[in-house]
């Protein structure tokens, strides 16, 4: 697990139907000590919120 910042959405015509209804996100690492952006971007899940 890291910190790090959604820096955009990933959009694409055709999805795996495990991830309908689930977004995609570019995200850039964050050093928790200085708060500067760290690495490259990576995509992540969107694990939301289930009631």
């Amino acid at each position: 697990m890291f910190i790090g910042e959604v820096v955009g959405n990933v959009w694409g015509t055709r999805k795996h139907p495990s991830l309908k209804d689930r977004r995609l996100l570019l995200v850039r690492p964050i050093d928790p000590l200085t708060g500067q952006r760290v690495g490259d971007a990576v995509m992540a899940l969107d694990g939301g919120v289930q009631s």
